[in-house]
């Protein structure tokens, strides 16, 4: 019906959303799309949310060593123990 002409010939779930809603009274319509519309811009604030999360961890740790200096340093921090333990 409707969606499935946008992109496809395949009957799409929301032509049977909409074999359903069709039947609605206009104000539970109205009530439907307001839903709708609200979830979608609910859920594009929690992905900005979460972008802005990810962003807060990286690149938290600021240094004025360059890389070179800063893998050098943890190298020489490694201590390795080759005793091998008698059970």
């Amino acid at each position: 019906m409707i969606a499935s002409n946008l992109k496809t010939t395949k009957p799409m779930l929301a032509d049977t959303y909409f074999d359903f809603l069709k039947y609605l009274k206009r104000e539970q319509k109205i009530q439907v799309v307001y839903e709708l519309v609200k979830d979608i811009a609910d859920s594009q604030i929690e992905q900005e949310n979460s972008l802005c999360l990810v962003d807060k961890f990286c690149g938290a740790w600021k240094s004025e060593k360059d890389v070179q200096e800063i893998a050098s340093e943890i190298r020489e921090a490694r201590l390795f123990n080759r005793e091998v333990e008698v059970f």
